[in-house]
Parts: C-alpha cells; sequence; structure tokens
C-alpha cells in the first residue's frame, strides 16, 4: 500500500471531509479531540470483547465446579463415593477463580452502565440527561 491513493468517494468519516483541493476539514477542532471520538468508538467493541470473554469464564468455571462435585473418588471408608470438590486442595484451587469472577462481572456491569450513562444519557420520568465522559 505504499503511495495508494484512496479515492474521496471511499472515505467514511462523519466529521472530516478532505476538499477537491485536498484541504482536510474537520468540525472537531483538535487532534486529540478528534483522536478521542476515535477512540470513543472503539471502547464498545473492547466492552463486547470484556462481555465475551467474561461469559466464557463463566462456562468455565461452572463446568470445573460441576465437574469436581460429580467426579467420585476414594474416601476415608474405601468407597468411590466421595466427590473431590470436598477435597480442601480443590476448593483452593476453584474458589478463588470463581471469586475473580464474580468481582470482573461486578466491574465489568459497573463499566456497561457508565458506558451507557455516557453515551445514551439516562431516562428519568420524560426527562432525558445526557453526561459527557
Amino acid at each position: 500500500f505504499n503511495q495508494y491513493r484512496v479515492p474521496m468517494s471511499a472515505l467514511l468519516d462523519a466529521n472530516t471531509t478532505v476538499t477537491t483541493s485536498g484541504e482536510f476539514k474537520s468540525s472537531i477542532r483538535s487532534k486529540r479531540g478528534r483522536f478521542l471520538k476515535v477512540a470513543d468508538q472503539l471502547l464498545s467493541g473492547r466492552i463486547c470483547i470484556a462481555s465475551m470473554c467474561l461469559g466464557s469464564s463463566k462456562v468455565a468455571i461452572t463446568g470445573a465446579i460441576k465437574y469436581s462435585a460429580s467426579r467420585l473418588t476414594v474416601g476415608a471408608n474405601g468407597k468411590s463415593n466421595h466427590p473431590i470438590l470436598k477435597y480442601q486442595l480443590q476448593n483452593r484451587a476453584l474458589m478463588p477463580l470463581l471469586a475473580a469472577v464474580y468481582a470482573m462481572n461486578f466491574g465489568l456491569n459497573y463499566v456497561k452502565d457508565h458506558y451507557t450513562q455516557c453515551t445514551v444519557g439516562n431516562w428519568k420520568g420524560n426527562d432525558f440527561q445526557q453526561k459527557m465522559m
């Protein structure tokens, strides 16, 4: 893509344009403002990726705990009737992971709520309030 020119009809930006004479014009004055506008558009995708990762973590920890509860091992009476989840070693391996998933879920919910309030706004009765980040 060295020295490749993109046709003006292919430029996709609602906030900036390039005139036919090649002059750059933007409704956002500062370079930082333009960068933040583009970065803000990427933020929703990052939140979606975090949500998908958290969903996968929930499925994985649920499967591990269910398996540990159903997998039987030899107990004190010599029979295979003791789930490995009852062993302290197994609990110490799984419960911190479960706690981490809960903590990540609370954190992600906070981020999603804050993002929604900042981008969409709050509906309170008939009043629409919107905050800027």
